[in-house]
């Protein structure tokens, strides 16, 4: 196979995965190719914990990355399984501004070795209120290269969908084509479907289409997609 590119990306969702040492190996075999590629790939936060696989990333081409942070609110990372990922305060529980400062501390971790960081958040959650957009904003103006913010979509197969099922909160008929993080497809208990929409506009309104579709470097671009809103007359 004839390679005419020296830029691609990654289209796994985790390139770490659960053996990182491959994702090492990966890079290293990158390197011998004795290329200059360029490349973006998806990780989760705890790419941090491996300086020796950040290193071989950017030797081999690596220049951004995408991690779906998804919330900085702890009940709503403990609903998804990664609030795990984030480090234990001693005696007490976690919260909401021990998540920012891990997420700060890792995404300028990331920066120093020249990567750009690209996040991904969710709203919809149960404790979402209309003023959880704000607070979210504040955080990405703060530090990532660009953010993407998605509608909280219960897939099929996944525990969210069963437990929304079991509670009757998924909207009938179900659209499998509106499952795409751009559309609401179940009753949340507190907010209206137009106050998430308006959610989703505020935070791209506030930070700026063009600032978050590239990179603070005018080399690196990055399509976001805008979502979907629907009618908010």
């Amino acid at each position: 196979m004839v390679i005419e590119t020296n830029e691609f990306t990654f289209v796994d969702d985790n390139l770490l995965g659960d053996k990182p040492e491959e994702a090492l190996e990966l890079f290293k075999a990158i390197q011998k190719l004795k290329k200059k590629f360029r490349f973006f790939g998806n990780f989760d936060i705890g790419l941090i914990q491996h300086e020796a696989l950040i290193e071989e990333f950017v030797k081999a081409g690596g220049h951004s990355v995408f991690m779906g942070l998804e919330s900085l609110e702890p009940n709503n990372l403990k609903l998804l399984d990664k609030l795990k990922q984030i480090p234990v305060p001693r005696n007490r529980t976690i919260t909401r501004e021990d998540v920012e400062e891990f997420y700060h501390k890792a995404i300028l971790k990331l920066q120093s070795y020249g990567i750009t960081v690209f996040t991904g958040f969710i709203c919809g959650f149960d404790e979402d209120t209309t003023n959880s957009t704000e607070q979210l904003i504040r955080f990405c103006r703060e530090v990532p290269d660009g953010s993407y913010l998605a509608i909280l979509t219960p897939f099929p197969g996944t525990s969210l969908f069963t437990r929304f099922r079991r509670e009757n909160r998924l909207k009938q008929p179900l659209e499998y084509q509106l499952f795409d993080f751009n559309h609401l497809i179940f009753v949340h208990p507190v907010l209206s479907d137009k106050e998430i929409y308006k959610m989703v506009l505020q935070f791209y309104e506030a930070l700026g289409l063009e600032q978050i579709a590239r990179a603070k470097s005018s080399k690196v671009k990055r399509t976001i997609k805008t979502p979907d809103i629907c009618d908010m007359s």
